[in-house]
């Protein structure tokens, strides 16, 4: 038995399913929605993983972004 507006929401859906695919609405609205929410606190931490063979500057391209990272990072605080 549906209920609270549950068959309204069944049949936006329907009608959304019969349209082109760049004019349905977007299903990962609701987790964009969380990612902006949660953005300032997620600017901590990056995860990369770089693959390469053995003496292929790996370790090189990972200390000169992070260099770059926070140079660009402290000229947006002004703490240079």
């Amino acid at each position: 038995m549906a209920g609270f507006g549950q068959t309204k929401k069944a049949q936006a859906a329907l009608e959304d399913e019969e349209l082109p695919a760049h004019e349905r609405a977007d299903p990962f609205a609701a987790l964009q929605a969380e990612l902006d929410a949660e953005q300032q606190t997620l600017n901590t931490h990056t995860f990369a993983g770089i693959i390469g063979h053995e003496n292929t500057c790996k370790t090189a391209i990972v200390t000169a972004a992070y260099n770059k990272y926070w140079e660009e990072f402290n000229d947006k605080k002004g703490m240079k």
